[in-house]
């Protein structure tokens, strides 16, 4: 029967009840802590899987071929224990790599979100997700590009269901624009692109729940 689910609810599939874009943040540093465990549960190594051959390492977001063609680079604006300025994210030692240092905030904001981005301004960290795309393109051709951009759905997924479940908040920006950004972050726009952005930061409101019950397929 399909329509009967257990009254009792997971806290991990709560998130997807409760996940929410959000705008608005609270003028608070994020803890590096919470920023450790984001990082990681949204891109982390979980393990390795024996191909033959060789040895896949495997991550916490799915990829076409695990071939993984991402890269997130990490803005620091507010940080506790971590200088502002502009990072990449190294998935194998989960670690940080200082690219340079500098309050960046104000003059990436336009390029990140055109219009209606006063809110921005108390973000306290914005990652950018770029891709290479010749790592899926070896393997798959042409369409290797539609497997880059599935890899980036499941990334972002991950990233706003880790902030949900940290009591972050997160925002997908569409509005990046390519060339300016690229420069920023020192990727050349052919081989590794940005495909978007993604602001965090402490969220104003608490996360509304649905209070129906679990919904059963009709």
């Amino acid at each position: 029967d399909l329509h009967s689910f257990p009254t009792r609810r997971s806290s991990d599939l709560n998130l997807l009840r409760t996940r929410r874009s959000e705008r608005n943040y609270e003028s608070m540093a994020l803890p590096l802590h919470d920023i450790s465990r984001l990082l990681f549960y949204a891109y982390g190594e979980t393990g390795n899987m024996d191909a033959g051959p060789y040895i896949v390492r495997l991550r916490t977001s799915p990829s076409t071929g695990t071939l993984y063609p991402l890269d997130i680079y990490a803005l620091a604006c507010t940080v506790d224990g971590l200088a502002s300025g502009l990072y990449h994210y190294d998935v194998r030692d989960h670690s940080l790599e200082e690219l340079r240092q500098g309050d960046f905030l104000q003059s990436i904001i336009p390029l990140v979100q055109i219009n209606n981005n006063a809110w921005l301004k108390q973000a306290g960290l914005i990652l950018f997700v770029t891709a290479t795309f010749r790592r899926t393109q070896m393997k798959y051709g042409e369409r290797g590009y539609r497997g880059v951009l599935l890899d980036a759905g499941h990334l972002a997924q991950n990233i706003q269901l880790a902030a949900t479940g940290l009591g972050l908040g997160a925002c997908v920006l569409m509005g990046c624009m390519d060339d300016p950004v690229n420069d920023f972050l020192g990727v050349d726009g052919v081989e590794e692109s940005v495909l978007y952005a993604i602001s965090i930061g402490h969220p104003t409101r608490k996360h509304q729940n649905n209070t129906g019950e679990d919904g059963g397929l009709s």
